[in-house]
């Protein structure tokens, strides 16, 4: 699989860091089509980028930039853990407000076991939103570990599908329903059991 940069977009310190970054990219997009499906080839992946700011996907017409925080320049377990989640997003890009619970939990969950299995380190994440996002991908995940590539087979654009589509597949509606809700908008819940929470002190 070729991965064309465009090299105006690209920030790096030399031809060799760059080519690191390229096979590593390669590396972890061919592991997640392996267990997520093919992506959508018509998105060109443009560049990555390092910002003072949180790991996104930014869409240009057609070209995907990935951003990576600023500390995942010189820290291996920080690039890694961060591209592996970003990987994910690439399959079949949306814009941030349309992504669903189901998309950012696989993702999550994706990335911290890459990075696990790679020896980079144990990833964890403080913020209660991709605690609650890593325990629903693992659930859904350990009931079906090709559940996305079904899923996928009749409605390719992961955060297109519905609750319906994830019932259908065999995922209880506690948990279909809070994985087909926006990530953005959600209301808090509890991961654990996928229910609204009684009560919980702020992370």
């Amino acid at each position: 699989m070729e991965i064309p940069f465009n090299k105006d977009l690209f920030v790096g310190d030399s031809p060799s860091f760059e080519t690191s970054q390229k096979a590593e990219l390669k590396t972890i997009v061919e592991e997640v089509e392996k267990i997520f499906g093919e992506r959508d080839e018509s998105y060109e992946i443009a560049a990555i980028l390092f910002y003072d700011g949180p790991p996104h996907i930014k869409i240009q017409e057609k070209k995907l930039i990935i951003y990576l925080g600023q500390t995942a320049l010189n820290n291996l377990y920080t690039f890694i853990f961060q591209l592996s989640h970003e990987a994910v997003h690439l399959l079949s890009p949306v814009f941030d407000k349309d992504v669903i619970w189901l998309e950012e939990s696989i993702a999550t969950s994706f990335s911290v076991k890459y990075t696990d299995n790679k020896q980079y380190g144990r990833p964890s994440d403080k913020e209660y939103k991709y605690i609650k996002a890593k325990n629903l991908g693992d659930k859904i995940l350990k009931i079906n570990p090709a559940i996305i590539k079904k899923l996928r087979s009749r409605n390719f654009v992961i955060s297109d599908i519905k609750i319906e589509d994830l019932i259908s597949a065999g995922i209880k509606p506690y948990l279909a329903n809070p994985l087909s809700e926006k990530f953005k908008k959600s209301p808090d819940r509890d991961a654990s059991v996928g229910k609204p929470k009684t009560a919980r002190n702020s992370p």
